[in-house]
């Protein structure tokens, strides 16, 4: 899972511990599911007709193109090439072996496959977009779509690499998602969007209450797992547990072997590699790099955790190449880590985000070695929120912070819910709509209670709220056991009915409902009135009781 143990200095205790560590502590990544894509190799080219003729041109017979000419690159004076087309497009979808493109036309979107391939298939394999504003426009293109917006080198390189895009392909699918603790939406409210905002490809999207992640498109950024604050959208590949355990195997390793405070190092293999082995010569011995499929995958629950494990410090190493949506995530988290560690008045540059773009750069990073905190590994299991929680434990137990909670910027996994109880009703529609069980009803009595450690601060309780007296405010609470423990935020005596005495609601709901309807035809007589104080059995009963079984009043 990292470089070559080869390529690392071993001059000192460090350098050979770290030697060790890294040939002992073998690789996390296990099997996962497959993604198959197919090419035949049939190519739309859009653009400047001369140009996308004289590529055609250039590439090998196995690659069919067609082209398709924006009317802003159409002249009378220029020759169409044959199978080409005129015509704005209108939209472009899809991935490698399937891309539906349409095309603006006199009478809606068309699709100019038919027309230009000869036959009913109605895609593409694969799209050369030559305009200098494509089409498409997401930090990271799908598969087999190449936009080069004019730069010659990567032209070149779009057109090497589509033309090895012939026949069956495969891919890890990189995610794996739980509906049932999913916050995007209940009972047709929304709240987060974390996952969708932070998707590198929009591979993501709403699909009703729930979220719906495209495997083709999926590209394994990763950010998606990081922003999610429950935990229903996880890496897998490989997962956080064996992310984890790789690295536990390893500081174990070089501590065995009488290394002493350890600096970790992320990197994925795609951008950082690279630059991580054009620096591993000058780097410090006590680092110690860890390769994963893409950097964004890495979150607070790995950084944590690395700490509490027994690594110094944890650097992420954003290279350049690292989409920028990627980047932005890992900030985001990052303000929501540093504020827990300055909280704990432990130093804020114990997790740090390096964007170097040279060795230089990326030694400069580890400038400053700094002591271990803590050695306590634990196990994981791939529960984002208990790894979290529990690698704070650990660092608590060294920690001395001034406060028995930290405020987080927003946005934050983690918080308290806060309602004005002059306005609330008791109604539970809140915890109807929480999708991680913190607001909860009383079995007994009419009561509203609160679990902090499973708020995700969603804000789905504020927008369900009818009476709007939720609000939610970011933290992190440092005692555990009240942490975890039930709190009442509401509770009130049961109003019984008038009839048999049983108790079906809150005095309170009953005073709104009074309130709301007391306007209303239906309600203009006391017997309608008193009907609101009964059970739902009761108010039958009373419906039918009297002469005719229903009143002039209930009749209309």
């Amino acid at each position: 899972m990292t470089l070559d143990a080869r390529a690392w200095p071993a001059s000192g205790e460090d350098g050979r511990a770290r030697s060790r560590a890294l040939l002992s502590a073998g690789s996390p990544v296990a099997a996962t599911s497959l993604i198959e894509f197919r090419s035949s190799g049939h190519l739309l080219i859009i653009g400047n007709p001369t140009q996308a003729e004289a590529l055609r041109r250039s590439l090998s017979d196995e690659i069919t193109a067609y082209v398709l000419i924006p009317p802003a690159y159409a002249s009378a004076d220029v020759p169409k090439p044959e199978r080409s087309l005129e015509g704005n497009v209108h939209g472009i979808s899809g991935h490698l072996g399937a891309f539906v493109v349409t095309v603006e036309g006199p009478d809606g979107p068309l699709n100019p496959a038919p027309l230009l391939r000869g036959t009913e298939q109605q895609t593409f394999d694969l799209v050369l977009d030559l305009q200098r504003a494509p089409h498409l426009r997401q930090d990271v293109l799908p598969a087999g779509y190449y936009a080069p917006r004019g730069d010659a080198h990567r032209l070149d390189e779009a057109l090497d690499e589509l033309q090895q895009l012939l026949g069956e392909f495969e891919k890890p699918k990189y995610f794996a998602y739980d509906p049932n603790i999913c916050a995007h939406g209940r009972n047709g409210k929304y709240a987060c969007r974390r996952c969708i905002d932070a998707c590198p490809t929009q591979a993501i999207a709403s699909a009703g209450e729930r979220i719906e992640v495209d495997p083709y498109l999926c590209q394994g950024g990763g950010s998606c797992a990081t922003a999610c604050p429950s935990g229903a959208i996880t890496y897998a590949y490989p997962r956080a547990s064996e992310t984890l355990g790789y690295v536990r195997a390893m500081l174990n390793a070089y501590f065995d072997a009488g290394g002493s405070h350890p600096s970790l190092l992320f990197y994925d293999r795609e951008h950082g590699a690279g630059l991580l082995e054009a620096a591993a010569g000058e780097l410090p011995e006590h680092v110690l790099a860890v390769a994963v499929e893409e950097i964004g995958s890495v979150g607070m629950d790995c950084w944590l955790a690395g700490l509490a494990f027994g690594a110094a410090d944890v650097t992420l190493l954003a290279a350049p190449g690292t989409a920028p949506s990627v980047t932005g995530e890992m900030q985001r988290q990052l303000s929501y880590c540093q504020a827990i560690l300055e909280g704990l008045a432990l130093d804020v540059q114990r997790v740090t985000l390096s964007l170097a773009d040279s060795a230089a750069a990326l030694e400069q990073a580890f400038s400053e070695r700094r002591e271990t905190l803590c050695r306590s590994p634990f196990e994981t299991f791939d529960e984002k929120r208990n790894t979290v929680f529990t690698a704070l434990e650990r660092l608590m137990r060294v920690a001395t912070p001034a406060t028995d909670s930290i405020a987080l910027p927003a946005g934050a996994p983690f918080g308290d819910v806060s309602v004005a109880t002059e306005g609330c009703t008791l109604c539970l529609a809140c915890a109807s709509a929480c999708p991680a069980n913190a607001l909860q009803g009383g079995s007994d009595s009419p009561m509203l209670r609160f679990i902090e450690a499973q708020c995700v601060q969603c804000g789905l309780c504020v927008t369900t709220c009818p009476e709007q007296v939720i609000s939610v405010a970011p933290r992190l609470l440092l005692d555990a056991q009240a942490r975890r423990a039930p709190r009442t935020l509401h509770e009130e005596q049961p109003f019984h009915c008038l009839d048999c005495g049983k108790p079906f609601a809150t005095r309170k709901i009953i005073e709104t409902m009074q309130h709301k309807l007391k306007d209303h035809w239906m309600f203009g007589d006391e017997a309608a009135v008193r009907r609101l104080k009964l059970c739902d059995e009761c108010r039958v009963k009373d419906m039918f009781r009297r002469e005719g079984g229903l009143s002039e009043t209930d009749r209309h």
